[in-house]
């Protein structure tokens, strides 16, 4: 039940994985957000983010403070064969789940992917994973 990094994302309420993947203040975030110049958004609002496998290149994620797309891409921009990035809400338990805390609070973290491949929708698979009886959960996901 070791506690966990702080978030930066907006609270949801109530504290469920149904209630984050509906959130209206999410969802209006993801489809609000212009991708900067020479930047184009291929997909927006998806509930899964990429998922590599044999023909993607994953090269790290950073954690944003704000759902910003121009922060994304300058991280993007920084790193050697980065084409590509996606930038999503992920529902993290507050505490590592454990035996003694296996549904803790949750907290919206704000991820930045980056990639060395071309995202596509169809390559937004992550969907989450349970921890526990806490679900992580993603959220406003665009690429």
């Amino acid at each position: 039940c070791a506690p966990q990094p702080s978030a930066y994302g907006p609270a949801v309420k109530p504290d469920t994985d149904a209630a984050f993947v509906k959130s209206a203040t999410l969802q209006k975030n993801s489809i609000n957000n212009v991708p900067p110049p020479g930047w184009a958004k291929i997909f927006s609002n998806a509930t899964a983010s990429i998922n590599g496998d044999d023909q993607t290149k994953y090269l790290g994620y950073f954690e944003l403070k704000g759902y910003n797309a121009s922060e994304c891409a300058d991280y993007c921009d920084d790193v050697d064969g980065c084409i590509a990035f996606n930038m999503f809400y992920e529902r993290d338990p507050v505490l590592n789940p454990a035996d003694s805390c296996p549904n803790p609070a949750g907290s919206t973290h704000i991820k930045c992917s980056i990639w060395g491949s071309p995202v596509t929708i169809d390559k937004a698979t992550n969907s989450g994973q349970w921890r526990h009886q806490f679900h992580v959960v993603i959220a406003g996901s665009n690429g």
